[in-house]
């Protein structure tokens, strides 16, 4: 779920070709692990831009989820994800009355819930265009999780992008309940659509 957010805090590398885009970047989060975003048409081809650009070391692919029969046979598959991308309505729920503030961060932005001084939740800007923009959420603290913090701070920061004009988008795991209880009770939908998230080593 941190790939867009690694692709632009550690200054990516963009391979277009015709038949496709691959964006390769480092995880900020586990140094040792890169990230690569891939876009073709077939889907096969997605295979030749991974062997031409990628080289050794552990990467997390992100891709549609109709490329994962295709992308299969280029990686040694250490782990994978489905995500489920959810799109917000138009009318988000407000959230309820707290302390939050604006971060940045090499780039990056966000929202910080504080409760009683201290911070409890996050919700990120894991990318923005002039349409779209996806968030992530994260809880500071095994104690905070289940208290409704994580949707809190969802639910402002989506306002606050559909305020400048974009439709907040939300990744959720497949095999995560608590991030999808998130998604809905702060007033997404499911769009339908999936993407993969392959880990593994460029054969």
């Amino acid at each position: 779920m941190f790939l867009h957010f690694a692709l632009r805090a550690r200054g990516p590398r963009v391979h277009a070709a015709r038949e496709g885009i691959l964006v390769v970047g480092k995880d900020p989060f586990q140094p040792e692990k890169l990230g690569a975003i891939v876009r073709a048409e077939p889907p096969e081809a997605a295979r030749g831009l991974l062997r031409r650009h990628l080289d050794g070391g552990l990467y997390r692919v992100l891709a549609p989820f109709s490329y994962r029969d295709a992308l299969l046979p280029v990686l040694d598959l250490e782990g994978e994800e489905v995500l489920q991308i959810w799109v917000a309505g138009a009318r988000v729920p407000p959230p309820p009355p707290g302390e939050y503030a604006i971060w940045h961060d090499r780039g990056i932005w966000g929202l910080r819930l504080r409760v009683r001084g201290e911070e409890v939740a996050e919700a990120t800007v894991n990318w923005e265009g002039r349409r779209f923009a996806e968030l992530g959420v994260a809880t500071l603290g095994e104690r905070y999780e289940g208290r409704g913090y994580a949707t809190a701070v969802v639910r402002a920061l989506a306002r606050m992008l559909q305020r400048r004009g974009r439709t907040p988008l939300y990744c959720a795991p497949d095999m995560h309940p608590a991030s999808l209880r998130v998604a809905e009770k702060a007033g997404f939908r499911p769009s339908g659509k999936r993407e993969i998230c392959l880990e593994g080593y460029l054969r």
